[in-house]
């Protein structure tokens, strides 16, 4: 066989090999440190790093335990220490809160899915998500496949689907650690990952401020480039008390916001365009009666977000 072309083949199958051994999610020998924004339910917002520890056997299976530095905990106060622990099996990633054999593992990612394919994180029949869409981008100079998951929201009525976004070699970027949007009944929490960096440097994200990382990356934040993130102040409102929306979008947008009962009627409606990617707007709405309410941002696009609020 002529010399030349046995170089290519053997560069091919080096390179195919190469791919291949790329891992879907981060392992511990990676170091890998996510940086992460998070805001809870009448809570201020916190930033704080979580990273994966050395290895544990619990119920006879090898895990990393999950490491969160000054992470905030529902009703107050922060956690420094283990706030869970990690498995791969295949291209699954599972998880479990705490050490005992009684806690049951949830499954947070499984890299294997394909577009159409249902995700379930639990027994719950309300936890599972599906794969619209897998995509390939580039950032950093690294293509990375890129997994698109729709989470239906059974509440209000029609379902209002929640999406995420699942990257190779970094994980999820709303949370890395948590499996769907909602925990329980608790729709008001609202996270994303701000940068993610390995022993190899920072490969997603702007860390210095306010991560205190070193930053070597030098594309602008295009991954992050579908996701939307709003939340409400304060919350709960009271009462006849303008409602305060915050956000951060991709870049300038226009769309409208809705505001839905439990019943799913929508009671108010309101357009908006945003003139810029980040800041603040209320509406010419307010609550009456106090109770619980849905607050519904649907873009140009058609793309949806729904956020649980409280009037007291």
């Amino acid at each position: 066989m002529n010399k030349f072309y046995l170089v290519i083949i053997i560069s091919f199958v080096l390179f195919q090999s190469f791919v291949q051994a790329q891992n879907s999610f981060p392992k511990y020998e990676d170091k890998p440190v996510w940086c992460v924004w998070e805001h809870i339910l009448a809570m201020p917002e916190r930033t704080y790093s979580t990273e994966l520890r050395a290895d544990t056997i619990i119920c006879g299976q090898r895990y990393n335990s999950v490491w969160a530095n000054e992470a905030p905990l529902f009703g107050g106060g922060t956690l420094t220490g283990i706030i869970g622990y990690l498995r791969t099996e295949g291209e699954k990633v599972l998880f479990r809160n705490s050490n005992h054999c009684n806690n049951p593992e949830r499954l947070l990612y499984d890299f294997s899915l394909e577009e159409g394919d249902t995700i379930k994180h639990s027994v719950s029949a309300f936890e599972f998500g599906i794969i619209s869409k897998i995509d390939t981008i580039t950032y950093n100079g690294v293509d990375r496949k890129v997994w698109i998951v729709n989470y239906p929201q059974f509440i209000p009525e029609p379902p209002l689907p929640l999406q995420k976004i699942w990257v190779e070699g970094i994980g999820d970027l709303f949370h890395p650690f948590r499996s769907s949007y909602c925990n329980a009944s608790n729709c008001e929490f609202i996270a994303r990952v701000i940068c993610f960096s390995t022993n190899t440097g920072v490969l997603y994200g702007q860390c210095t401020e306010p991560c205190n990382i070193e930053n070597n990356t030098t594309d602008t934040d295009d991954i992050f480039q579908e996701q939307s993130q709003l939340y409400i102040s304060p919350n709960p409102l009271r009462s006849q008390e303008a409602l305060q929306i915050n956000y951060h979008f991709p870049k300038a947008t226009e769309g409208q916001f809705f505001v839905v009962n439990t019943l799913g009627k929508v009671l108010y409606q309101q357009a908006f365009q945003a003139g810029s990617a980040e800041g603040s707007t209320s509406l010419s709405w307010s609550p009456s009666v106090a109770g619980v309410y849905w607050l519904v941002w649907q873009d140009h696009n058609g793309g949806r977000q729904a956020l649980k609020f409280i009037s007291q």
